[in-house]
């Protein structure tokens, strides 16, 4: 199984600095990997902290799991100049993409679009 830490990647998840980029390119570790026969998947995990983005993220393959360290601690927020009308798409549709699972557990996010409908 193929477990990234974003703080590994260089999240600060202070709620200050823009987590955006190392979110998207932590993503794209996991698109790049192969577990137990599942090509890009496995798990992104955050540890506690507030992670600000400032535009949607979106993913487009299954298979990842999105973890916070617990629910109470763990925030993804959109900033004030947020670009985009939800923090997390799940677009599981279209050419390059298939649909069998993803999950997000203990982690409190604002804005999120799961097929199309808002959370």
């Amino acid at each position: 199984m193929v477990l990234i830490n974003v703080k590994d990647i260089g999240a600060v998840g202070d709620g200050i600095a823009d987590d955006t980029s190392k979110i998207i390119e932590a993503i794209s570790m996991l698109r790049k990997s192969s577990w137990t026969g599942l090509e890009g998947g496995g798990t992104l995990f955050f540890p506690a902290g507030k992670y600000r983005v400032t535009k949607t993220i979106r993913f487009v393959n299954h298979g990842i799991e999105i973890i916070g360290e617990q629910a109470v601690n763990t925030l993804i927020i959109p900033s004030n100049n947020f670009v985009g009308d939800t923090v997390f798409d799940f677009a599981f549709n279209g050419e390059e993409t298939e649909w069998n699972w993803s999950y997000i557990r203990n982690i409190i996010y604002l804005y999120a679009r799961w097929w199309g409908r808002y959370l």
